[in-house]
């Protein structure tokens, strides 16, 4: 073989062409790394998209064997990397979560046992996940990961314009989702997977309008605080008051809906599944509405006179994973 090369150097210069090919391909997944493709949560169901922490308990517990090949990611990186970013979007700090790095952690490890980037470990969770690969293990940081998830904004590109999931910045989306409050990150044993779990999760179809802002767009006046009403377990009520005899409501009636007009602006960019019915409604003078919100949920209910003098009363809800 050697006099064989030897006697032909066209097929060497061939060969070392090739080799500098690949090798500058390598050196540029290195740098650069690789991502998968982020998950979207169907919404407007019924179901209760809380966290189960007896499943997840569960769960981690029959993947043991499978996390011991993994391992969480630095807390003060995941975070800094995180939080810089969101915050040109209006998006609060994220918080460490144990969970969600637990969760994390399994999947890198699969990703890590078959070689490949592969979403699992999620669904169970209510999380929302990204991942990140390079072939280079001390390319595959916590900043390196986040920045490239980040960087769909620019390359393929988001339409802040667009108020809905779009192709190739899923990952960008949930970096910067507004209403996720808690990270986890972790990578496999060869570091060069890294996984990312979110909770709740982001990418929820309906809800992108208030959760993903385009850089130095300020979040709404008078919005509903989320995180603060799932800490403390209370709700958000507004009611509207007109008139239930049909004519026109009174000043006292009138200065309580002035009082709560930013109140029910609020309630409806927290929840545009119900925005049409509640808009429609609200514009009829002789009903009284009235809107109580709860994360994941909304309320309508609507009052009005019938023959006889009595009242009638309709109420309509929906619910989503907030």
């Amino acid at each position: 073989m050697k006099e064989a090369l030897a006697a032909n150097p066209e097929r060497i210069a061939t060969l070392l062409t090739e080799a500098q090919r690949e090798l500058a391909e390598e050196r540029a997944a290195m740098a650069h790394g690789t991502n998968d493709t982020a998950n979207a949560f169907a919404v407007g169901t019924s179901s209760n998209h809380a966290h189960d922490n007896s499943a997840a308990a569960g769960a981690a517990a029959e993947n043991s064997t499978v996390t011991a090949a993994a391992a969480s990611c630095d807390v003060d990186a995941t975070l800094a990397a995180h939080n810089a970013l969101r915050a040109l979007h209006g998006g609060n700090a994220l918080v460490w979560s144990d969970e969600c790095a637990a969760a994390a952690a399994q999947c890198a490890a699969a990703c890590g046992a078959r070689g490949a980037m592969e979403h699992s470990h999620y669904s169970e969770f209510k999380h929302g996940q990204n991942i990140y690969y390079s072939s280079e293990p001390r390319y595959a940081t916590e900043a390196a990961a986040v920045q490239m998830w980040y960087d769909e904004v620019n390359d393929p590109g988001h339409d802040h314009a667009i108020i809905a999931m779009q192709t190739g910045t899923g990952h960008y989306t949930q970096v910067v989702w507004r209403g996720t409050t808690h990270v986890g990150m972790a990578r496999d044993a060869s570091g060069c997977f890294v996984v990312a779990n979110y909770s709740p999760p982001g990418n929820v179809e309906g809800l992108f309008a208030r959760n993903v802002l385009a850089e130095g767009v300020a979040p709404p006046t008078n919005e509903i605080d989320d995180v603060a009403l799932r800490a403390s377990g209370e709700s958000v009520v507004a009611t509207r008051k007109s008139s239930l005899a049909g004519g026109a409501a009174d000043a006292a009636e009138a200065a309580e809906a002035a009082l709560t007009a930013a109140t029910i602006e609020s309630i409806l960019r927290a929840a545009p599944h119900m925005r049409d019915a509640a808009a429609a409604a609200l514009d009829d003078a002789a009903l009284k509405v009235t809107l109580t919100y709860r994360p994941g949920s909304l309320e309508l209910k609507v009052e009005e006179m019938v023959e006889g003098g009595g009242r009638s009363c309709r109420i309509q809800s929906s619910s989503w994973s907030a």
